[in-house]
């Protein structure tokens, strides 16, 4: 049986100018088993990529549209940036890293 971790829902905001923007994390060591974002209204399209420290990819989806909402088994501590790019509109995007 897996060990639960700490069961909470980190935030990340992104800003989102001219179609891109960037989010960088405090590294955390737990595992988020959900990630969400939310983009300004569910009919925007967007690309999403999360890397590590050294800028190498661990998940890139494209062409999401309106929430994206995706059961993920990925270490806060290794995961470093979240870029949003290819928006289809600019605002604040919201982050949600499930953590139960």
């Amino acid at each position: 049986m897996a060990t639960e971790g700490p069961q909470k829902s980190l935030r990340l905001s992104i800003t989102v100018s001219s179609g891109s923007g960037t989010g960088t994390l405090t590294n955390e060591w737990t595992s988020a088993r959900w990630i969400r974002i939310k983009p300004v209204n569910e009919t925007d399209t967007f690309d999403v990529t999360i890397s590590d420290a050294d800028g190498i990819p661990m998940m890139i989806r494209t062409n999401q549209l309106g929430t994206f909402s995706e059961k993920l088994e990925m270490s806060l501590g290794i995961m470093k940036t979240i870029a949003i790019t290819n928006a289809s509109v600019d605002g604040t995007y919201q982050v949600r890293f499930d953590t139960h």
